[in-house]
């Protein structure tokens, strides 16, 4: 279940626009450079947390083999394929502005982080069954059940936006899988005490208000 925008009924076009950024950018399958060349992969780590039986290892490619449009379009093992555009011509996608599978993680991990492992558990096995029919509790509690908790967010919302400010708000540092390429993706690693976890202030404020302090 999702709260979202059925991009067929938009006659806005600036909405058009922006509903066709998913199709632009996080697709596998629109004409441009950005998804011929620039491939979107989970990192392998998170990809290998899924059990065989999870059913949304079909949402990525781990061969790197399924099919694309031309021979322009670059292949990478465990590429995207949770994301399509309308077209090659055509970037426009829904939208999700909210999810069912959202809501069930946050009050599983909020719960468990609230020591509350029982109930944590039984909410995260609710909407885990969904998602693997074969899934039973592993019988963790405490860290490791929160572990196995944000990993399945972190697969569920892949590409949706919350990964950078799950690893701000928990205080984790990045770690890229083997499968990331450092030439497109610049680095591999980042501490979490590094430079560039916070936004910075643009320039054109901080020049012309004496108030801000520079974070750059």
């Amino acid at each position: 279940m999702a709260w979202e925008e059925d991009s067929c009924i938009c006659l806005n076009m600036q909405l058009i626009a922006i509903l066709s950024r998913i199709g632009v950018y996080m697709s596998w399958n629109f004409n441009s450079s950005a998804i011929r060349q620039g491939v979107k992969c989970i990192n392998v780590d998170a990809y290998e947390t899924m059990s065989e039986t999870d059913l949304r290892r079909a949402w990525w490619d781990p061969t790197g083999e399924a099919s694309v449009p031309s021979s322009s379009y670059a292949k990478n093992a465990y590429q995207n394929r949770k994301f399509t555009a309308r077209s090659t011509a055509d970037a426009v996608g829904d939208v999700a502005f909210m999810r069912l599978a959202e809501m069930y993680l946050t009050q599983a991990e909020a719960l468990v982080r609230a020591g509350k492992d029982s109930e944590a558990q039984t909410v995260f096995t609710k909407f885990q069954i969904t998602r693997d029919p074969s899934y039973v509790s592993k019988g963790n509690i405490g860290d490791a059940l929160a572990e196995e908790i944000m990993n399945s967010r972190r697969v569920e919302l892949w590409g949706e936006g919350f990964r950078f400010y799950d690893l701000k708000r928990l205080h984790l540092s990045i770690k890229r899988g083997s499968n990331f390429d450092i030439a497109f993706c610049t680095f591999l690693e980042k501490d979490k005490d590094a430079q560039g976890w916070v936004w910075e202030i643009p320039k054109i404020e901080t020049d012309f208000n004496s108030l801000f302090t520079k974070n750059y």
